[in-house]
């Protein structure tokens, strides 16, 4: 290791030019060092670039013990310094979960998954290994399409899950027709609309895996099946979806730049999204695009807080052959408050627990 210092910090003075210092495509350095090499317990966390050079080698840095004080020795990852020189929690961080101190309801507070730039794991699963579910996030820490049962979830990526979400979040685009599957990853057969060309992918990457060729010659590429795929690369919610902007774009070619359509919301599959909005009623529909029981609530300010995630669980579990026994609120959003017995205990959003049971029928808001 000292030897691997002195190598990388001599190659780094060599090169006159910051452009250049330390870079893996100039210097490329191979290793296993992970963050499950560092002790954490002794104030040591894992960074990918030990001495501030770009991607010169990963190693452990040293925080500070005393979050108090700082300035000598960074804060440790989930605070940030202040101009005090006071470690203060990071609320924008992944870590700020890890810095909850025990009680009732930290010790049951789920956990995610942390990259060493202190983002959020593509993939972040809930519960015990046996009976849990995955879901995909993005950096920021924000549950985007795509989950899996725990016992299913190996091969899940979420990579065309960040990427359609970093499309969309872009704006590039009034339409995008991505495909994901299920878990996140990519679909072997993608096309483009706007261009009509079709190819094949990995679907763990993403990375192309044919030549491109003309939506019209889509049969010829070696991923398309149609007992897979369809007649058709567009699904029914899209298809709405892509029929709206082609009328909206005809409209507004023709100088009428208002036109109303009802709100159709689809998922990276092209399946329908959570909920149908129609004359003012909001319904949790599953992904055929019918409804669930009887999951529905008149349109007002809260509707960006709807997520129709306990109805479509209720689908998901039936579906499995397992037994659902959460209750859900009638806007489909999972009730933050359910009962085990006599006793009490909080959920979050996706329905696991975040406090043990008590006599408290009140869930804290802890973050």
């Amino acid at each position: 290791m000292i030897l691997l210092l002195f190598l990388c910090s001599y190659l780094a003075v060599l090169v006159t030019s910051s452009e250049y210092a330390c870079e893996s495509d100039r210097f490329p350095l191979v290793t296993d060092f992970g963050p499950e090499d560092c002790d954490n317990t002794r104030s040591y966390f894992y960074t990918e670039n030990l001495n501030d050079y770009r991607d010169c080698f990963p190693g452990c840095r040293q925080t500070t013990t005393n979050i108090n004080t700082c300035g000598n020795l960074p804060c440790p990852p989930g605070y940030t310094c202040t101009d005090q020189l006071r470690c203060q929690v990071n609320e924008t961080s992944c870590n700020r979960y890890h810095t909850a101190r025990p009680n009732d309801y930290t010790q049951a507070l789920w956990k995610p998954t942390c990259l060493p730039d202190d983002s959020y794991a593509p993939k972040q699963c809930k519960g015990e290994a046996a009976n849990g579910r995955c879901f995909c996030y993005d950096p920021s820490g924000n549950r985007i399409f795509g989950d899996a049962f725990s016992l299913d979830a190996d091969d899940m990526t979420c990579a065309c899950s960040r990427h359609r979400a970093a499309l969309e979040a872009s704006d590039a685009r009034t339409f995008f027709s991505l495909h994901c599957d299920s878990m996140g990853n990519y679909e072997p057969l993608q096309c483009d609309m706007n261009s009509e060309q079709c190819w094949c992918v990995e679907p763990k990457t993403g990375d192309l895996k044919s030549a491109v060729l003309p939506m019209n010659l889509i049969t010829k590429l070696p991923c398309y099946n149609e007992t897979t795929f369809g007649s058709q690369y567009l699904r029914q919610c899209e298809s709405e979806l892509y029929a709206q902007k082609k009328i909206t774009d005809e409209f507004q070619a023709h100088g009428t730049d208002r036109v109303n359509f009802e709100t159709v919301l689809c998922q990276y599959d092209g399946s329908y999204g959570p909920y149908k909005i129609t004359k003012g009623i909001l319904y949790c529909v599953w992904k055929d695009g019918s409804s669930i029981g009887a999951y529905q609530v008149e349109v007002d300010s809260s509707v960006d807080s709807i997520n129709c995630n306990c109805a479509r669980d209720t689908k998901i579990y039936e579906l499995a052959g397992l037994l659902f026994s959460l209750s859900c609120l009638p806007n489909g959003n999972y009730n933050s408050v359910q009962v085990d017995g006599s006793l009490y205990y909080c959920v979050d959003s996706d329905g696991f627990p975040v406090s043990v049971p008590s006599d408290d029928d009140v869930c804290p808001d802890y973050f």
